[in-house]
């Protein structure tokens, strides 16, 4: 598990402003209170489902919540998609294959196939991974947004 003194201090500040105790900010939010006491205590960043549901509850992106930006604007899709969805469209519009993209990818090419048969998501590491790699922004290769970067 990854760790990050950067996401620890934004998701801290962003309970403070939600003026919530922790576990019914975790409750609000949607999360496991375990979770979120992992995130706020030793920065530990949760899986991209959880993730998500944080950065849903707070209208801003993924890149906001983990400190890698400072703007706070998001634009949330008017017809949201899944992360399945957007990673079959991704590879289509650039006229390729999951085999193809997997050869410039540090993890095997299964994924592709478990995560388009059985609807998981990627580790946020493979989830910006390919985000680099498709020139798009984890948000919308999540289907989070209609914006691309």
């Amino acid at each position: 598990m990854a760790a990050s003194e950067k996401f620890k201090k934004r998701l801290l500040e962003l309970i403070a402003d939600s003026e919530l105790q922790k576990f019914e900010y975790a409750a609000a939010v949607g999360i496991n209170n375990n979770t979120l006491s992992h995130a706020t205590l030793y920065g530990i960043i949760p899986n991209v489902t959880s993730l998500t549901k944080i950065a849903n509850y707070e209208n801003i992106s993924l890149d906001y919540l983990l400190g890698y930006t400072d703007d706070k604007t998001f634009y949330p899709a008017l017809s949201p998609s899944t992360f399945q969805e957007r990673l079959v469209s991704l590879t289509e519009e650039n006229n390729t294959k999951f085999s193809v993209i997997a050869r410039h990818m540090p993890f095997p090419r299964t994924l592709f196939y478990d995560w388009i048969r059985r609807g998981n998501l990627p580790t946020v590491e493979n989830l910006y991974i390919l985000a680099e790699y498709f020139q798009v922004s984890a948000d919308y290769l999540l289907g989070r947004t209609d914006y691309k970067n």
